[in-house]
């Protein structure tokens, strides 16, 4: 049985979702991704209530924290990192891909969020996660992407 690879990039972004959307598959492309993994951008209000997202995931987001990165350069400026809840995060890239592992959906996601962060995000600290999600039998697990 082949697998659908799956994963979630959760961040803010200075932009609006309209932009971010329009821009997608420029970045895609840009990372190099693959033009036949599915990419959605929602809110993270509207993943949070859509029946349709996993209530797993959904459960973690309200206890997962996620710490700004920065250049060490800015540390200074902008001083000691305060994480904040995956919850409350802006945006959540939805992707999955037919054949694929969802360790390399995964990272090929965290591409993308880094394209979105550099072509919007410049100056800014980046405050962002990946999560990848594996289905075994009717059981599912998630992973944070670390690199």
């Amino acid at each position: 049985m082949t697998k659908t690879g799956t994963a979630y990039g959760l961040f803010n972004c200075n932009a609006s979702k309209e932009e971010i959307e329009r821009d997608l598959n420029d970045i895609r492309e840009y990372v190099q991704t693959s033009p036949d993994m599915k990419l959605k951008l929602t809110t993270m209000a509207e993943f949070r209530t859509n029946p349709q997202s996993p209530k797993e995931l959904v459960g973690l987001l309200d206890k997962s924290k996620v710490y700004p990165i920065f250049p060490s350069s800015k540390r200074e400026e902008i001083g000691e990192p305060r994480p904040i809840l995956a919850k409350d995060l802006q945006y959540v890239l939805e992707t999955s891909q037919f054949g694929a592992e969802s360790n390399i959906v995964a990272r090929n996601t965290g591409d993308i969020v880094n394209g979105i962060y550099g072509l919007y995000g410049k100056g800014q600290p980046f405050l962002g996660t990946v999560v990848g999600e594996r289905v075994e039998g009717k059981r599912r697990t998630y992973f944070e992407l670390t690199e």
